[in-house]
């Protein structure tokens, strides 16, 4: 899908405003808000809060790179009643800065590249029906769905790619376990546990770490390095 191109009102001009930090643009308002919860329990809170934070953190180098979290998507000028709040977004060659109310389409020149929902009994009815056609009609490149609950989704985790305007199912990698996908956007692969979804990247051999899992690991170097020290010292003192 090729984006229309940046048209910046005559206002916006004068003012030197940024258009990606305007609620109103041609006299259009772009609500920041959609008025809805971020989410309805603490599973579905739990397992968005994680995946926007380990997605943050492995493009947080990267200035390129956008990742958010219910933010709205608008993806067709002029009508502001067409959008949707994904739980995770990731957007590349889309700058981090400047902070934005909401993600339109044509002022940012590109979908968002991937989109993750989370389910809920008040979403997933949304999930596999409007939200996945204006995802598909916006040219978002991969689709994913996660159930933390297991509740409405089985299995928990699916993910489909965009290929000629249809959303595909993703198959699970090959000599993995059934539940692994790949993501060709991210070049990692995906698999749910306890509750949130995995990244594993497969250059390294590793999953992404949470930060709580971050800090444990950090933690554990700091005291790996004092104990160090600890004997560094003794052995001087006996020498």
């Amino acid at each position: 899908m090729t984006a229309p191109s940046l048209r910046i009102s005559p206002r916006s001009v004068a003012n030197g405003a940024d258009p990606r930090t305007l609620d109103v643009l041609d006299g259009v308002h772009y609500p920041s808000s959609d008025g809805k919860p971020m989410a309805e329990n603490t599973a579905q809170w739990r397992a968005l809060l994680i995946h926007g934070a380990v997605l943050d953190c492995r493009y947080g180098d990267d200035p390129d790179v956008l990742v958010a979290g219910d933010v709205l998507i608008y993806p067709q000028r002029g009508n502001p009643r067409r959008c949707a709040a994904p739980d995770v977004l990731v957007a590349f060659g889309v700058p981090k800065r400047p902070h934005r109310p909401s993600y339109k389409v044509w002022v940012e020149g590109k979908a968002p590249d991937f989109v993750m929902e989370v389910a809920s009994a008040g979403t997933w009815e949304a999930d596999r029906g409007w939200k996945w056609e204006l995802y598909a009609a916006t040219g978002v490149r991969e689709y994913w769905l996660f159930d933390p609950t297991g509740e409405f989704f089985d299995p928990p985790l699916e993910g489909y790619r965009l290929e000629d305007g249809e959303y595909m199912p993703v198959d699970a990698c090959g000599g993995t376990p059934e539940r692994v996908l790949p993501s060709e956007v991210l070049s990692l692969w995906l698999r749910p546990d306890d509750g949130h979804v995995r990244f594993h990247d497969p250059v390294t051999g590793k999953d992404l770490r949470t930060y709580s899992e971050a800090e444990a690991k950090a933690a554990e170097a700091e005291a790996k390095i004092a104990e160090l020290k600890a004997l560094v010292r003794q052995l001087r003192n006996q020498s």
